[in-house]
């Protein structure tokens, strides 16, 4: 099976420079902050071959626009996949406990 190309968005890079600058020097945690990092690559990765393991977020509107949530740690990776073009794009990495449907 060929892998699907992922693609990022800059809002993404935001909220991953944000998160891990919030555990590095907030927090004080420069090794939780690392272990984080590894696990949002890891299923980042993940998606490149099984796309479709996470479901359909909830929210009506957002599910028909196509987007699906990917929980790490205490956060939800959002994306889409496109089957046509065999790409997964990524959107937003946000907390899981912020009002994230009016974020997307």
């Amino acid at each position: 099976m060929e892998p699907y190309r992922v693609v990022v968005s800059s809002k993404y890079h935001q909220d991953m420079t944000s998160i891990l600058y919030y555990m590095t020097h907030d927090l004080k945690e420069p090794i939780a902050a690392s272990r984080f990092l590894e696990a949002v690559e890891k299923a980042v990765q993940g998606l490149s071959m099984m796309p479709e393991r996470f479901e359909l977020v909830k929210d009506e509107v957002l599910r028909e626009a196509g987007y699906r949530k990917c929980p790490i740690k205490n956060y939800l990776l959002f994306y889409k996949i496109s089957k046509s073009e065999k790409t997964v794009r990524i959107y937003r990495i946000i907390y899981a406990r912020r009002n994230w449907k009016f974020l997307l």
